[in-house]
């Protein structure tokens, strides 16, 4: 949507007009929009003309005379202001990109009764949940320490955190519950296809492809947990 001005950081809230008699929804918005600014509640408000070609100028003045006259001209094309965008211009992919990350969708259409309808469609009521039954009580037994590991020797360079190995191919870290690095480490092994990571504290995450869209087990970077 970047192609339009619009970020997409914040919720869009999408009005659809063909006609003069939509105006009077337009303003409705307007002025919902500049309360919403006041509270510190950030919109896009996108205003997509379907006039025809031809017309559509003639709609789209009237908007911006309405906009000078409500005094939120300065928030044209704006993040988090208010976006003019002409229906013949936006390509199929595009309409429906729009349509589909906007929170709300709003119709001035002579078939429409308002704004406020629309909002107050009915919607789908989610089924409730059974009632939880709780089952007994899993016992799960204190598991057993692993033994320590011996700290490694032979390494170049030791800080008493870490080293290089003998063959200078790899640092090695050892972690004693007693003494942590100063500063947390992680390490990521990863081909194009497929990666993980894990960092000295034993958290760690999976990925195919994408690391930040497709993760298999979840990450968090939170250091108190």
């Amino acid at each position: 949507m970047w192609a339009y001005g619009i970020s997409g950081d914040y919720p869009i809230l999408l009005v659809r007009i063909a006609t003069e008699e939509g105006m009077e929804v337009i303003q409705e918005l307007l002025r919902a929009h500049a309360y919403w600014r006041k509270r510190g509640l950030k919109i896009d408000l996108v205003i997509v003309n379907q006039r025809q070609d031809g017309y559509n100028q003639e709609l789209r003045d009237q908007i911006l005379r309405l906009l000078a006259l409500m005094h939120s001209e300065i928030w044209l094309n704006q993040r988090g202001g208010i976006f003019i965008l002409n229906a013949d211009q936006l390509n199929e992919a595009d309409r429906i990109l729009l349509e589909t990350a906007a929170r709300v969708v709003l119709d001035t259409s002579a078939d429409q009764t308002g704004d406020a309808a629309q909002l107050d469609a009915p919607h789908r009521q989610a089924e409730p949940l059974p009632l939880f039954a709780p089952e007994r009580p899993i016992v799960v037994e204190d598991e057993k320490p692993l033994p320590p590991v011996g700290r490694p020797t032979g390494l170049a360079f030791d800080n008493e955190l870490g080293g290089f190995s003998s063959d200078g191919r790899e640092y090695v870290i050892y972690i004693d519950p007693e003494k942590q690095p100063p500063a947390p480490w992680i390490n990521v092994v990863a081909n194009p296809e497929f990666g993980f990571l894990v960092s000295e504290s034993g958290s760690g995450t999976t990925w195919a492809l994408n690391s930040g869209e497709n993760r298999l087990t979840p990450w968090s970077n939170d250091p108190v947990t």
